[in-house]
């Protein structure tokens, strides 16, 4: 047979199997619960209501194998009631279809170490773990009635004497062991039904069909009469498969016995890596940064090995167990049970177990501190006071020395008690002619020095470096370093001064103020004379009628003659005579003890008496000539300065003086103003002499009332001498009157002028909310806005809008194209205006016109105020105009307009060649559409190239082309222009993939998203469907059976099935000055606010932002590629939102470079995770759980200390801040399902820049391996599923200006775009300034006389003389005598020798605590225990299972009549008989159908047409029940070599 014939036998045979099966598919599910001996709400259902059917039915026709995880805590005795609660399966990228779900079940209270023996007698006792929940006994394990025992399976466990094991090599490991998750993998083989009629056995008549009867031409009849044979049907499925399972499993313990870890034996301080303690190794020794501790971690590792016996698996099965003899054998089961309709059926097991393994790894890890022994040295309490040795004391006059020592100076600080004055105590000590002064003052104060302790310590024990100022103990043979603990010492420096006085009296008197006797007597009499003297004339004196402040002025001002003894004093033109006798002096015998002063001693005071008085006294007046001044004098009137009135100015010039008063009225904006104006002139005093003398007399009557008139005065003697009138003025004085009615109009609107000769610009701020954010401006030009200014730092302004200008198209006709337009505003100063200009700007504001230049010219300027004057007069009335201006202002605007555009197109850009040629085509269309467009004063460059028609293509213009421009750069128009044209030439070429191997083909460079689909050989194109297996099949349009084409004439489906994303991680930077091409750095593209979007309409995507978003995982990997170079991958999400064909896309995200690298700068540093802690800070999505790590917090502050942020940790930052660097500039790096070898951990990086890119999905810019059907499948190797893979891989990145980075794909379709600019600089001039105020004055004025006079002022002076004749007085003794006192005093010298000296001393108090730590006294100190248990075990078995039933083979039977009666022997003749001697092999699918033997209800034909796979979930697919339990037993459930199994055959089984 050819191979394609072969394959339609063989699914001729699989539907003809398929045919006969389906009365069992039907009711499967019914026969075995119509046989159960529980009710039949037992067993769950499904939601097919199968409670096994619905996964299994699915693996076994869709997938080549099948994974079984039972649910959490399913009963291993049990399973079939489980068995609905595994998971639906699922299709994984192999096109295998799984089912898992977790197993687990307690494990037993007090696991066993496990042993290896031969034997299994009686070591499994499990002591009722095998019991799980409510579920009693293992049911139906030891047989099928409800008993529900297990042979010898009581509640203990004990599975019996088991014997020996069977003949298969290795150990079995007798003990329960709880394994984790299993999975249970089963590969469907080969299932053929075969049916056979019963030998001997007679067919019957169908007598629920009529005979037919068919009367032949020759006039015979046939009879066609249905019948039914007994027959037996029998079907035979095989299958193969493995169950696997492991557990891992930690426990730590808190309690750990060292003795019985370690035995006698201990680490002790020397004990190094590698050295070993019963059974355990040291595998690290640790040592304290301190050197005080050490920790070592030791390990103890076990290996067991062995596998599940034969015996239990037979028990645990209920079958038999046949043994071949060479390590493998065969468990066989077989059952009989009826089915619903009351029919018996029969199926035979057989389970050949091939491998066997169960493997347990124990290692024990216990970490265990060594700590030095540590000793306490030191003194809980010290009070130490050193003196000097002894003070040497000195006399500096004599230079002699006395010695005291240091037990005399404690004699004498003991004898007394001291005085305190702050820090200072004084103890004073007398004894004899000596007195003693010892002051003790506190100095400067320290802890004690490691060198003072040590003088405290028993040198034998303790030794003192010098060096590194560092004790030591160096008892009992150690040399230990001591470590200060606690030092709470104080050493006081003390000073002490000593002072000894010693005291001698002199012999000889001594006089205070005096050199002898006699001077002291001669001068204490002096002054008792002189004392007596005044005493007499000041009595005198009062006798005189002087009072005591006159008598005691006198003696001061009054002059004595003490040899003539007179006294005479002038008082008021009075001259006063005395005359007194010779003053007398008398010492007192009998002297005053007076206190000694300092240095003294009998000091007494001797006292000495005087007296005089004065006889006779004369008081005489002479002719005494008397001045009168400042007598003030006036005459005449002054100007009387009106009510309401107000001096305004005054001034003098030429002698005249002018002074002005004012009042002023307003109503409304009229103001009347009167004013005087006085003028006074100085003229000669208008007196004669007569007139003098006379003011002079009666100046004179008016200083002596006594008299009543001038001649009185006259004859008592008084004279006037003469006067002066040099003082007095005479003053002339006129007024006159002056109103004024004033109009005042005041405009204070400031008003800026602007001279209309020149441009109007103005530049405002905007108004903002937010005072963060940096202003904008708007700047009106000639009326025309510009707005969202910004102000750069040189102090010129910048905007960015669109404009809309007409251009050429590549037809040369005129479009109108919307441009960004860049504008650079540079005001500057232009000089200072002129007066001209000034009084032309202002020439409106006063009404003059502007060509009246006459006019103009009277206006003026006071440049000083700032104030400009124009008066006008019609009439009387007078019109003064007052404008304040200001901010004048000269300036020039230099505006700088640049017009940025793009030129775009799209081509096959494989060699260099390809892109000169479309370069020189991209100048030609700049030159072609947009030179035509261009204004007076614009210019139209490429770079800094200006481009006119004759320019050529140059090295320059290339290299700026090749220059990579941001989207925002381009017209969204020649955005969508160049994505369809990609499309368009994606769409028109095809590209070889997979070169160079054996999966090279020529494809379309796009994905049409077309399905597969198979020519007929009529010709029509039949779209194609794929079952669970994978493989592609149509149904017939009749049938409604399955058809499935030869794989080699199927067109497969040329779709995208899912989208993945790649980056590159090198970034070209911006070229520096003068260069053409830029730096590469790393890079990478964080998965932080990453978007990738796409659309199937290029202008929705593009100009609406409307697609569909791609769901991408946050977790970013990192794949080097070639050991050298690398990308970084970002899986697809659950849901993807892939396409299914090319699309258009568009990327955005952030790019970060500049890394932290390693030390060596070769690599990018990776922080590795360490310990974790929890921050609720952290927000990112993969910190759902809060969980930071210490690699991610030494990340932060790298980042941190890099970006020069002082003062700021991981610790101390703020929700917000920790977030924006988390995910942006520290990025994690992990693992996926697709990359599990990139590195795990934290990079860092210090820059950031956006990314923005769009593309066209083609072909070749597709880097999936799995991007085409052939890549999976060469033709030989069988047929898979296609799964339409697609990697977008953006690898160029390329930074296109500060903060802007483009990327693309490896496309060969390449979009160029030319950036160009139109430049122009147009200058503006304004000249302007700012009128304040306006004032507006309109006067009217009238004048008056108001009167004149003169006016005398001022003082004179003068002389007159006066006569009066002398008196005489005498007095006795007793009327005037006055007596003194002196005093002087007399005292003897001491004489004192002081000496003085210093010493220092100290004083110690407080305590001190120092430790030493020996190694000797180190005691291992457990930390921790932890026990790892790694288990692991595995079979692999063949299943056939056979089923056989009774039925009903339909049949005919036709009996010939000859019209004649028949041949010779007469009678009818039966000419064929159709029943079936022998088995009914398949032929084609439209078989008869099968009947169950049911003697009273035949089975009609049923239809042939098969089921859809996912109805058929009742099919009866025997012994995959046994795999679940295998499954079951291996995963959470006990895995027991002794103990008891439960049944791999439930008694509800569907399969």
């Amino acid at each position: 047979m050819t191979n394609k014939k072969f394959k339609v036998a063989a699914m001729s045979m699989a539907l003809t199997a398929c045919v006969a099966a389906q009365p069992l598919i039907a009711n499967a599910a019914d026969d075995v619960n119509a046989v159960s001996n529980e009710p039949t709400d037992s067993a769950p259902q499904s939601t097919e209501g199968s409670s096994v059917s619905a996964p299994v039915a699915a693996a076994s026709e869709g997938s080549s194998n099948t994974e079984v995880k039972a649910e959490e805590k399913q009963d291993m005795l049990a399973p079939d009631e489980h068995l609905s609660e595994y998971s639906k399966p699922k299709t994984d990228t192999d096109g295998n279809s799984s089912s898992k779900a977790d197993i687990t079940k307690d494990a037993p209270e007090q696991e066993r170490e496990p042993e290896i023996d031969g034997n299994t007698d009686n070591t499994g006792n499990t002591d009722n773990t095998g019991n799980t929940d409510n579920t009693g006994s293992t049911d139906n394990t030891g047989s099928t009635d409800n008993t529900g025992n297990t042979g010898n399976t009581d509640n203990t466990g004990n599975t019996g004497d088991t014997g020996n094991t069977d003949s298969g090599t290795g150990s079995e490991i007798k003990e329960q062991i709880k394994i984790g998750d299993s999975t249970l993998t089963e590969k469907p083989g080969q299932s053929s039904t075969v049916v056979t009629p019963t030998p001997g056995a007679e067919s019957k008549p169908d007598t629920t069909k009529p005979p037919k009867v068919t009367t032949n031409p020759d006039g015979s009849v046939d009879i066609e009469t249905p019948t039914l044979t007994p027959g037996t049907e029998t079907t035979t499925t095989t299958a193969s498969g493995e169950v696997k399972a492991e557990s891992h499993t930690e426990t730590p313990e808190e309690i750990i016995d060292l003795n019985k870890e370690l035995g006698e034996k201990r680490p002790d301080w020397n004990t190094q890596k590698d050295a070993e303690f019963n059974g355990y190794k040291v595998d690290h020794v640790e040592t304290s940064d301190d050197g005080n501790s050490k920790t070592l971690t030791l390990t103890k590792t076990e290996n067991l090995k062995g596998k599940m016996g034969s015996d239990e698996l037979e028990k645990f099965t209920n079958s038999t167990k046949i043994d071949h003899g060479d390590g493998t054998y065969d468990l066989v089961r077989t059952e009989t049970y009826t089915d619903k309709d009351g029919q018996q059926r029969t199926r035979t097991t057989t389970l050949h177990v091939k491998k066997n393994e169960v493997t347990v790894d124990t290692t024990i890890t216990l970490i265990v501190a060594l700590e030095k022994g540590k000793h306490d040295v030191g003194s809980e309490d010290i009070s130490q006071v050193k003196l000097p040795d002894s003070i040497k004391v000195t006399d500096e006059k004599t230079n002699d020395t006395k010695t005291i020592s240091a037990a005399e100076l404690k004699r004498l600080m003991d004898s007394t008690t001291p005085t305190t004055e702050g820090t200072k105590k004084t103890y004073k000590v007398i004894e004899g002619d000596l007195e003693y002064t010892i002051e003790v003052d506190e100095g400067n104060s320290h802890t004690l020095t490691n060198a003072e302790i040590f003088e405290k310590l028993d040198s034998s024990k303790y030794e003192y470096d010098k060096t590194t100022d560092t004790i030591y103990y160096i008892g009992n043979g150690e040399h230990a370093e001591l470590t200060k603990e606690q030092n709470d010492t104080l050493r006081k420096t003390l000073s002490y001064t000593v002072t000894v006085t010693e005291t001698t009296k002199d012999g000889n008197l001594s006089y205070v103020d005096s050199q002898t006797k006699a001077e002291a007597v001669e001068k204490a009499e002096t002054a008792a004379k002189t004392e007596a003297r005044n005493n007499a004339v000041k009595k005198a004196l009062k006798e005189l009628k002087l009072n005591d402040t006159q008598a005691q002025q006198a003696l001061k001002d009054g002059k004595f003659d003490d040899d003539a003894h007179t006294f005479t004093y002038t008082l008021d033109g009075k001259t006063y005579t005395l005359n007194y006798t010779e003053p007398t002096a008398t010492e007192s015998s009998t002297p005053t003890p007076m206190p000694n002063e300092s240095g003294t001693i009998d000091t007494e005071k001797h006292t000495v008496t005087g007296s005089t008085y004065v006889t006779t006294g004369t008081i005489s007046w002479e002719m005494t000539r008397a001045d009168a001044n400042g007598i003030q004098h006036t005459a005449g009137s002054s100007f009387t300065v009106p009510k309401g009135f107000a001096p305004e100015s005054s001034k003098t010039e030429d002698g005249v003086t002018t002074t002005t008063y004012v009042k002023e009225t307003r109503v409304g904006n009229t103001v009347t103003r009167e004013t005087y104006v006085v003028t006074e002139r100085d003229v000669t005093l208008d007196l004669t002499p007569e007139q003098k003398e006379e003011l002079a007399w009666k100046n004179l009557l008016t200083q002596h009332p006594e008299y009543s008139s001038i001649e009185d005065l006259k004859a008592a003697g008084y004279k006037v001498v003469n006067y002066n009138f040099d003082n007095v003025k005479q003053v002339d004085w006129s007024a006159s009157k002056t109103t004024s009615s004033t109009t005042i109009t005041t405009d204070d609107t400031d008003k800026p002028l602007v001279d209309s000769n020149n441009n109007n610009w103005k530049i405002e701020q905007n108004a903002t909310s937010d005072p963060s954010q940096a202003p904008t401006y708007t700047i009106t030009i000639d009326g025309t806005p510009y707005e969202n200014v910004t102000k750069n730092a040189d102090g010129t302004y910048t905007c960015t809008r669109d404009e809309t200008r007409t251009e050429k198209d590549e037809a040369g006709k005129d479009k109108a194209v919307t441009r960004s337009v860049t504008y650079t505003f540079t005001e500057a100063s232009d000089g200072t205006l002129t007066d001209a200009e000034i009084k032309g700007m202002l020439a409106g504001e006063f009404g003059i016109g502007a060509a009246d230049t006459e006019e103009i010219g009277k206006i003026t300027l006071d440049k000083a105020t700032n104030t400009a004057t124009y008066t006008s007069k019609t009439g009387e009335t007078t019109t003064t105009i007052t404008i304040n201006y200001g901010s004048l202002s000269r300036k020039k605007l230099d505006v700088k307009k640049e017009v940025h555009g793009s030129t775009s197109g799209t081509a096959v850009v494989k060699t260099d060649d390809d892109y000169q040629a479309y370069c020189k085509t991209l100048l030609k269309r700049i030159q072609d559409e947009i030179l035509p467009t261009l204004a007076e004063g614009e210019k139209l460059f490429v770079g800094d190239t200006e481009i006119t028609g004759e320019t050529m293509l140059t090295d320059e213009i290339i290299a700026y082309f090749k220059k990579a421009i941001s989207p925002e750069d381009m017209d969204p128009d020649e955005i969508v222009k160049a994505l369809k044209e990609q499309e368009r030439i994606a769409k028109s070429t095809t590209v070889t993939v997979n070169e160079g191997n054996k999966y090279q083909e020529d494809l379309k460079n796009y994905y049409s998203g077309a399905g597969a689909y198979y020519v007929k050989q009529d010709g029509s194109v039949q779209e194609l469907e794929r079952d669970g297996w994978g493989d592609y099949y149509y149904r017939d349009s009749t049938t409604h059976q399955r058809i499935y084409p030869n794989p080699e004439d199927i067109v497969h489906a040329d779709t995208i099935g899912h989208l993945d994303l790649a980056s590159g991680s090198q970034l070209e930077l911006l070229p520096e000055e003068g260069q053409t091409k830029g730096s590469t750095v790393d890079c990478v593209l964080v998965s932080k606010g990453l978007e990738l979007k796409w659309n199937y309409d290029a202008d929705q995507l593009v100009k609406t932002g409307q697609g569909t978003t791609v769901g991408l995982q946050s977790t970013i990997s990192k794949d080097t590629e070639d050991g050298k170079s690398s990308h970084f991958e970002y899986d697809r999400g659950d849901p993807n939102n892939n396409p299914s064909k090319s699309a258009f896309y568009k990327l955005t995200g952030t790019v970060v470079y500049d890394a932290v690298k390693t030390e060596d700068n070769t690599d990018v540093r990776l922080f590795k995770k360490g310990k974790t802690f929890h921050d609720k800070r952290l927000e990112y999505h993969y910190y759902k759980q809060h969980n930071a790590d210490e690699g991610l917090k030494e990340a932060v502050n790298t980042y941190l200390k890099r970006t020069n942020q002082t003062g700021k940790t991981y610790d101390n930052l703020s929700k917000e801040e920790l977030n924006d660097i988390i995910g942006t500039y520290v990025v994690e790096l992990g693992h996926t399902s697709n990359n599990k070898t990139g590195p795990v951990g934290y990079q860092v990086y210090l820059k950031s820049s956006s990314l923005e890119a769009y593309g066209y999905m083609s072909r070749d810019a597709n880097t999936c391996v799995n991007k085409t059907y052939r890549n999976q499948n060469d033709g030989s190797d069988g047929y898979y599923n296609y799964l339409g893979g697609y990697d977008l891989m953006i690898s160029n990145l390329i930074q296109v200006r500060e903060g802007k980075v483009i990327g693309s794909t490896e496309s060969t379709v390449k979009n160029i775009s030319a950036l160009w600019s139109i430049r122009s600089a147009p200058e503006y001039k304004m000249n302007s300034l700012l009128a304040n105020r306006k004032n507006t004055t309109t006067n009217t004025t009238t004048d008056a006389g108001a009167g004149r006079d003169s006016r005398q002022s001022g003082d004179f002076s003068y002389t007159y003389q006066y006569t009066h004749p002398t008196e005489k007085h005498e007095w006795s003794e007793a009327d005037t005598t006055g007596t003194g006192t002196g005093h002087y005093t007399s005292f003897r010298k001491l004489f004192t020798s002081t000496f003085t000296g210093n010493g220092t001393g100290h004083e110690d108090s407080g305590s001190f605590r120092y430790t030493y730590r020996t190694e000797k006294d180190a005691d291992p100190v457990p930390v921790s225990k932890v026990t790892k248990v790694d288990k692991t075990a595995h079979i692999t078995y063949d299943r056939t299972t056979v089923e056989s039933r009774d039925v009903l083979i339909p049949g005919t039977e036709i009996v010939h009549i000859d019209p004649d009666g028949g041949g010779d022997d007469g009678g009818d003749e039966i000419i064929e008989e159709k029943d079936h001697d022998s088995p009914v092999l398949p032929g084609t699918p439209e078989l008869p159908p099968v009947q169950d033997a049911k003697p009273d209800a035949p089975v009609l034909p049923a239809d042939p047409a098969l089921p859809a796979v996912q109805d058929a979930h009742a099919l009866p697919q025997t012994g995959v029940n046994w795999l679940a339990a295998i499954g079951l037993a291996l995963s959470g459930m006990t895995l027991m070599i002794t103990g008891a199994f439960a049944s791999l055959l439930g008694k509800n089984a569907k399969h």
